[in-house]
């Protein structure tokens, strides 16, 4: 009882019922009209959270281990041309939710593109080893392209000190994706927020609602800071369902989710909001 996820508000879990009534697919406007106003609204609130302007856009999907794939295929994407046949390489933390490694492994880049960085005596991600770390890779032959902070890591609810390492990803223009699945909501508490410190100069975030904000599993946002990113994972047609481009039908989740009978995902968290207010879920 309360293993990872907590005992979610009645309220929230009546939410998931009245959308397995309505049957709404929500891969299209046209399917699920309803739910993908309500999803614009969620993902630029959640956004607004992690300290994102008005330009950030993303979708709801299917728990953090989704959303961390989809961030890092959209990385994969904008990051393609820096590598000049290197081999590429992500670095994380050695406490890094398996999901991240998990992705690299999806990606084709094989297990020892993740590098793992060295955390400190709290089991944060160690700023100052990056460049020696890079410096490895390197010397490995692979070429850094990216690194992942945790706010906060599953195994010991650690928060990485974000500004630090964005400012090293500023520095070597590599992506940052944060993984704050766990931590996320942080954000809305006057005492915590601290500890997202520097995830507005993120690329790209995941933050789940069924964790610290009592949603029934699952429902994590995919932020990405600049709106166009989001579409870079997933960029697909089917003339049976999507047709046009991105930048024609910017509102329709199927272009940037891996789900095609995506769940009305975002209901538990637009009503909860709308019940209790952001207050209620800071204290």
């Amino acid at each position: 009882m309360g293993h990872q996820v907590p005992g979610p508000l009645p309220m929230a879990a009546l939410c998931d019922l009245v959308a397995s009534f309505l049957n709404n697919g929500m891969a299209v406007y046209e399917m699920g009209p309803q739910g993908v106003a309500m999803e614009r609204a969620v993902v630029k609130w959640m956004g607004s959270v992690v300290g994102f302007g008005p330009d950030c856009d993303g979708v709801i999907t299917s728990g953090g281990s989704v959303g961390n794939l989809t961030a890092m295929l959209a990385m994969r994407r904008v990051k393609q041309d820096t590598l000049d046949g290197a081999l590429p390489a992500v670095l994380v933390s050695d406490q890094a939710h398996y999901s991240v490694k998990r992705a690299v492994k999806i990606m084709g880049w094989g297990e020892d593109a993740a590098i793992a960085v060295p955390c400190d005596e709290e089991f944060r991600m160690r700023a100052d080893a990056l460049p020696e770390t890079m410096k490895r890779a390197e010397s490995a032959g692979r070429r850094v392209v990216c690194v992942v902070a945790s706010a906060c890591t599953t195994a010991t609810g650690s928060h990485d000190r974000i500004a630090p390492i964005a400012d090293f990803c500023a520095k070597h223009n590599l992506w940052l994706h944060v993984d704050a699945a766990h931590g996320g909501p942080a954000g809305l508490s006057e005492k915590y927020r601290h500890l997202l410190d520097g995830c507005d100069r993120a690329d790209s975030v995941v933050f789940d609602a069924h964790k610290m904000m009592l949603m029934p599993a699952l429902a994590t946002g995919v932020i990405f800071r600049n709106g166009a990113h989001s579409f870079c994972a997933f960029d697909d047609r089917a003339s049976y369902l999507i047709e046009k481009s991105p930048q024609e039908e910017w509102y329709n989740p199927g272009h940037r989710t891996m789900e095609c009978t995506k769940r009305l995902l975002c209901l538990k968290v637009y009503a909860g909001l709308l019940c209790y207010g952001t207050k209620f879920f800071g204290n």
